[in-house]
């Protein structure tokens, strides 16, 4: 009953008081120019305090803890993410009946228990946001369902954009890629072998991380073919910049990277070394399909995870989910303890 009062008495032209604790910047600014006003709490133990200078002027910070109370003027809470800073965010929603949405970014982690990942899925909100399809399902919210939006992270498509290509290299963008086995750089010497390279990260010994997000942009318009072989289970984020500047992509498999990547229309996925090198062989000796394939991986990457399309998909979500019945998320939470 409480939703329908709120929708009816809301001004949908109005923008809204949102709650949020702060924490990636780069992940959330982009959210926080969508025109709302936005509250910024400090994580619990925070160990140091935050410039209010990096926030938009919609943006009221605070460094030192809130005590919630039920008559503040607060239409939505956003917890991103099942840790310590929910419950004092779901005792609020709790107590004033205000709509939550819980963001999760990523797959949980491999090494908890089936009961803990249960114990962590019912920590949930009135809206759920998943960073991929991948991390929705590992986290138990399959199907289709009207409390789960995926939300790919924000990708600067202004600046990741102008591919040429002709440098004749291959580029990775990978930071620990000699000592973390996840990363495939053995399938990299494999696959690379007696082509030219351009290997870009933190790698001690190896490799040396872009000085800035220009340089790593420029890499990516000179390579002639952006290679991926980690098998990713979270946010392929250096993938992301290479197919938004419009760079042909070869990628390991995995699940997170098909969502992104349809093999033989914006890209090449393949789970082989052999298959993976005669991609490369293509794409370095064929520039009008390298061309091709890049171009459509720069549209694929406006559409899916551009700064505006991140902006207008979390502007649906607070105006969809502030007029939900707030705190459904309880009943599966107390069940959840009682276990």
């Amino acid at each position: 009953f409480s939703a329908i009062l709120r929708g009816v008495n809301r001004n949908p032209a109005k923008s809204l008081t949102i709650a949020l604790v702060r924490g990636d910047t780069s992940y959330q600014l982009p959210i926080l120019k969508t025109n709302h006003r936005f509250l910024i709490l400090p994580p619990v133990n925070a160990q140091k305090t935050q410039n209010p200078e990096i926030y938009p002027p919609n943006c009221h910070v605070l460094n030192t803890p809130v005590v919630f109370q039920p008559d503040m003027r607060i239409d939505l809470i956003v917890s991103f993410g099942r840790t310590i800073d929910w419950q004092p965010l779901a005792q609020f929603a709790q107590r004033s009946n205000c709509p939550m949405v819980c963001v999760e970014r990523e797959p949980p982690p491999t090494q908890i228990t089936e009961r803990q990942l249960a114990a962590l899925r019912a920590m949930g909100g009135d809206r759920n946001v998943f960073g991929s399809h991948t991390a929705a399902r590992a986290w138990g919210f399959d199907g289709d369902r009207d409390d789960v939006t995926v939300i790919y992270a924000p990708v600067d498509t202004d600046l990741f954009r102008g591919w040429g290509g002709g440098d004749g290299k291959v580029l990775t963008v990978v930071d620990g890629y000699t000592h973390r086995p996840e990363a495939g750089f053995d399938v990299w010497r494999e696959v690379t072998r007696g082509l030219p390279v351009n290997p870009v990260g933190d790698s001690p010994g190896f490799s040396e991380a872009a000085k800035s997000g220009e340089q790593l942009a420029a890499s990516c318009r000179s390579a002639s073919v952006f290679l991926n072989t980690e098998q990713c289970r979270t946010t392929p984020v250096a993938l992301m910049r290479a197919m938004a500047v419009g760079c042909p992509i070869v990628s390991h498999r995995s699940p997170i990277v098909e969502e992104l990547i349809d093999s033989g229309v914006n890209g090449y996925v393949a789970a082989e070394p052999a298959e993976m090198r005669r991609h490369l062989e293509e794409l370095l000796a064929d520039q009008d399909q390298a061309r091709a394939l890049g171009q459509a991986a720069r549209r694929s990457a406006v559409r899916l995870f551009s700064e505006q399309s991140f902006a207008a998909k979390w502007t649906e979500v607070f105006r969809d989910t502030v007029d939900r019945p707030a705190c459904t998320w309880m009943e599966r939470y107390a069940e959840s303890l009682a276990k």
